[in-house]
């Protein structure tokens, strides 16, 4: 379904509560990837610790994570060893207290490197609001600082706590449970299915300088970046890439069925979408094929239906394989208050689940229905692309068109986006948060996971922030291949796998020169201004004049834009964030030498 992608990001992005974190320094200094190793850079982009780890992590309460070799230890922001590497995996120190692998097993240490609680637990979280999550075999639950277990038991899943609650699913459902764990509200009996299917997890999928990890609720990086590519968390498992295959996860990172398909989408009902020798089919969670591959595109199934493709049309199946809708569709989403989007010779539409015509297709875009109302697209011409508002389910308009892109609503707000920038809007049609976001997630319990433009934060609903998470991490845009069909993450035209991509114009005066935009730290480390004595040590940074469009991470945003021509020289600075909107950096006469 050729949804906009704020209609199909917004609806699958995962987004978690939490108030409280470890305490990540927004003054310390940060980790920074360059040519396969880590070292640290301040608020200006310089270079305060050598490249000379393997990994890096932040740092929180005074020490951050580090790996040599196959090893982790802990800094602090001295670059001294504080412990040193000896552990199989670490995590941030969070009150006083880091989990860190040993022989396979989680346990905690406290600041002097001394193990206080020890490994015996398949995973462990941080330590939040004096409770740690914590799993060892079947057995889930929580802890104390001490390790004295507090409760657990009976729970397929645990998340961490947030003003006296968590979250955890038992019996296959999720549901609240206070500091005593006593249950409260069960999430499963919130309105929005669709929503407490795919949004409850509690890991979701960020970037690190081109590879995939993933991170909790409270922003630390369980599941270290390592994967080519990936899906989000769905019934416990996520869809991976290793090289050119795929194969699923579990939440600790432990290879479940190994990586052997073409592609893989998301869990839904037990099954899983993959791409075998060109065809889609489905298995269950010991990778054993149920439906048998043989479609052209296929999705997760959600209660009990799932879209496939057959002969350029889309229908759809049931648990068995059986078809229940013929494929004759264009296209189809996902059902969402029993109306399925599809489109037909152009046109978008609305169908209940025999097929029947709801609203008879005539939007340019449709998403699918959250809380009431859908988010559609008119107006198209062959020059001009409409604008988004939200249809009832009569098709009728109940806010008027007049947004760039429009995601679902979450807890009585959407996301939607004028300009550039994004906000939130009520049922009334209101603008509740102004449009001033880079990038806006979904509600859940409370808050939404937002980009302020060199940072991401949680929001409340009145756009103040709850908290700020590490910003080196990049969280991709969840389109709808992210949970279905290819099954793995893409980006924007801005952000890609993790990258900004730098459109630069670089101009020299007079014209025809080599033209070269070199990273500040490459230029820092390799003798600055000698470089323009020897032009082939930047032979990896050659542009030609015009946009760039060169991939480069996040805090890779000041360069030197290097001329050679006729003999001559000329090197600047080029601060992409400063630049104005033509976004030029250019060599003029009197930059020669």
């Amino acid at each position: 379904m050729n949804l906009p992608r704020s209609v199909t990001a917004l609806m699958l992005m995962l987004l978690f509560s939490a108030h409280a974190t470890a305490q990540v320094s927004s003054s310390a200094p940060a980790p920074v990837s360059r040519w396969g190793k880590w070292g640290y850079v301040n608020d200006r982009l310089k270079r305060v610790l050598p490249l000379e780890y393997d990994f890096a992590g932040p740092f929180s309460e005074g020490l951050a994570y580090v790996k040599v070799g196959e090893k982790w230890g802990y800094i602090n922001e001295k670059g001294e060893a504080v412990v040193p590497p000896q552990f199989e995996d670490a995590r941030t120190f969070s009150q006083g207290r880091a989990a860190v692998m040993k022989g396979g097993k989680w346990g905690y240490i406290d600041k002097s490197g001394q193990m206080v609680i020890e490994p015996r637990f398949d995973s462990a979280s941080v330590f939040v609001e004096g409770r740690a999550a914590v799993q060892a075999g079947d057995w889930r639950g929580y802890i104390a600082p001490s390790g004295k277990i507090l409760f657990g038991g009976g729970f397929e899943d645990v998340g961490t706590f947030t003003d006296g609650l968590a979250y955890v699913r038992k019996g296959g459902e999720w549901q609240y449970v206070d500091a005593s764990g006593a249950g409260l509200k069960g999430v499963a009996e919130e309105p929005n299915k669709f929503q407490v299917a795919f949004f409850s997890e509690r890991l979701t999928p960020v970037f690190l300088y081109k590879k995939l990890g993933y991170m909790d609720e409270v922003g630390e990086l369980v599941i270290k970046p390592q994967f080519d590519g990936g899906g989000i968390f769905s019934e416990g498992l996520a869809p991976v890439k290793v090289g050119d295959l795929w194969g699923f996860i579990d939440a600790t990172g432990r290879t479940v069925i190994r990586p052997q398909f073409e592609s893989a989408g998301a869990f839904g009902d037990g099954l899983a979408p993959v791409k075998v020798r060109g065809k889609w089919g489905y298995v269950n969670k010991s990778g054993a094929t149920v439906i048998e591959p043989r479609f052209a595109s296929a999705r997760p199934f959600f209660e009990g239906r799932a879209a496939v493709r057959v002969n350029g049309k889309w229908g759809q199946i049931d648990l068995a394989g059986k078809e229940i809708l013929t494929p004759q569709f264009d296209d189809l989403g996902f059902m969402g208050d029993g109306l399925i989007p599809f489109k037909l010779v152009g046109k978008w539409g609305y169908s209940d689940g025999e097929g029947k015509v709801v609203v008879r297709e005539r939007f340019d875009d449709a998403g699918a229905f959250s809380e009431g109302l859908a988010p559609v697209r008119v107006g198209d011409t062959p020059a001009v692309r409409g604008k988004y508002g939200y249809a009832d389910k009569t098709g009728a308009l109940k806010i008027a068109a007049r947004f760039d892109e429009a995601g679902p609503f979450s807890e009585g707000l959407a996301p939607v986006r004028q300009g550039d920038l994004w906000g939130y809007v009520d049922k009334a049609g209101e603008l509740v948060v102004q449009p001033k976001l880079r990038r806006a997630g979904h509600f859940y319990r409370g808050q939404a996971l937002v980009s302020l433009g060199r940072e991401n934060a949680y929001i409340d609903p009145r756009g103040n922030v709850l908290r700020r998470l590490w910003n080196s991490a990049t969280f991709p845009d969840l389109n709808l291949s992210s949970l279905t069909v290819e099954g793995q993450i893409t980006g924007t035209t801005a952000d890609t796998r993790g990258d900004l991509i730098v459109d630069v114009l670089l101009e020299s005066t007079p014209e025809g020169a080599r033209a070269y935009l070199v990273p500040r730290l490459f230029w820092e480390d390799n003798g600055e201004g000698a470089l323009l004595n020897d032009e082939s040590k930047l032979a990896d940074f050659r542009v030609s004049e015009g946009l760039t469009n060169r991939p480069t991470e996040r805090k890779e945003q000041v360069f030197f834009a290097v001329f050679f021509r006729e003999g001559r020289k000329a090197a600047l600075i080029c601060d992409v964030k400063s630049l104005n909107r033509v976004n030029k950096c250019a060599a003029t006469q009197g930059d020669w030498r």
